[in-house]
């Protein structure tokens, strides 16, 4: 239920700041998306290893 509600919290505030904001993806900002990319792989690999382990 708290992760829920944490999830919907987090992700109305991502969604709000992707929806307002115009990206320029040019070459001086690539190296933000690639290691912000990176990040949220490594979690994935995280929650994907824990949620084995929890079988």
């Amino acid at each position: 239920m708290l992760q829920g509600i944490f999830n919907f919290i987090v992700g109305s505030v991502s969604y709000s700041i992707i929806k307002y904001n115009q990206f320029d993806f040019s070459m001086s900002h690539n190296y933000i998306v690639i290691i912000s990319l990176l990040i949220a792989d490594i979690g994935l690999f995280f929650e994907v290893v824990g949620d084995e382990q929890l079988r």
